[in-house]
């Protein structure tokens, strides 16, 4: 949506896809800290996929990190021609670029 509105009306967009998140205070019932509950009450953990699902787990401070750096890469428009094929458009991929599997993750926790 975000490229069509660029490319249509001459707008400048800029969008983010962040890869999982940690942090460390997260929702009791998800991610690390459902992990950490079931390990210290002896429950079972789901591993999806034999544990081979990969996720690039990235913590929340980098991410930030990663958004000061995207926003400090966006310009003013200039002569945003709204008939050319190209659009003032960009999407950043925000996140570590070494996956790690969920087998792993669960035995680091």
């Amino acid at each position: 949506m975000a490229h069509t509105y660029s490319h249509l009306c001459g707008i400048q967009t800029t969008g983010s896809r962040f890869f999982y998140r940690l942090r460390l205070n997260g929702a009791p019932k998800y991610g690390v800290p459902l992990i950490h509950k079931k390990i210290l009450s002896g429950e079972t953990i789901d591993e999806y996929n034999n544990g081979e699902m990969q996720g690039n787990f990235t913590y929340i401070d980098d991410i930030v990190k990663g958004i000061e750096r995207v926003m400090s890469r966006i310009t003013e428009p200039q002569n945003l021609d709204t008939s050319s094929a190209k659009a003032p458009f960009k999407i950043y991929n925000i996140g570590n670029n070494q996956p790690v599997s969920l087998c792993r993750f669960i035995k680091v926790i």
